[in-house]
């Protein structure tokens, strides 16, 4: 299954959401709800946090389902149902106005939850009800922050060797990184660097997070607020 957040649209009625969905995406959330059925109730305000973190991107980042497997007990594939069915909890209970009841009963109804499953899909609900301000605010900071431009989501290196021969021997052996920046753009770059380079580059993200703390001490004094990470 993709690795998609599930947001649930503001407009129209969950019936005419819930009634069409197709059979593959029937079958993708009643196992992301068996899942949760069996997770520990103490985990659920950690998979909110991520799930309202996430929302505002089409995609997970690449490396949010292989955390929340090792983070609950769970295969990569259960952690995937287990985050669609988080983020349509959430979007559901922060962006529109049913109670959980409402939302129980159209997804028994469309064939999407068991009756086994409704006291965790109940208390999750509640859990992101009790919490909607401040995840409201969460998704709007959210969401600005990954406005205009693809976000960064992942960047994954390599050491490699590249060998220079003559007359079939070993003349020359030069290492470098091979690196693959990842975005919610859902392309991959992929591009190689060599140690001044790379050097270079972590002298720059070092200048980059010194001026980010000075933008997070200026938005605390003159907002008033401390920053927001997104």
């Amino acid at each position: 299954m993709p690795d998609f957040t599930f947001p649930v649209a503001t407009g129209g009625s969950l019936e005419d959401i819930f009634t069409d969905t197709p059979d593959s995406i029937r079958t993708f959330f009643r196992r992301g709800f068996a899942v949760l059925s069996k997770l520990s109730p103490e985990r659920y305000g950690e998979l909110i946090a991520v799930a309202a973190e996430n929302l505002p991107a089409s995609h997970l980042a690449p490396n949010v389902p292989a955390e929340i497997a090792s983070a609950m007990g769970v295969t990569k594939p259960e952690a995937m149902a287990l985050l669609g069915v988080a983020t349509l909890l959430t979007s559901t209970f922060t962006q529109r106005q049913e109670l959980p009841e409402d939302l129980i009963g159209v997804l028994q109804k469309a064939g999407i939850l068991e009756s086994a499953h409704i006291p965790a899909t109940r208390a999750f609900s509640e859990l992101v009800l009790r919490d909607r301000d401040s995840l409201t605010m969460t998704l709007e900071r959210a969401r600005i922050g990954v406005e205009i431009l693809p976000s960064f989501q992942q960047l994954s290196t390599t050491t490699d060797v590249r060998l220079a021969l003559k007359k079939g021997r070993i003349s020359l052996a030069v290492p470098i990184i091979v690196a693959g920046l990842a975005t919610d753009a859902n392309k991959r770059l992929w591009f190689q660097l060599t140690k001044k380079q790379l050097e270079g580059l972590i002298a720059q993200l070092q200048d980059a997070k010194r001026d980010l703390e000075s933008a997070e001490q200026w938005i605390a004094t003159t907002v008033g607020e401390p920053a927001q990470h997104v």
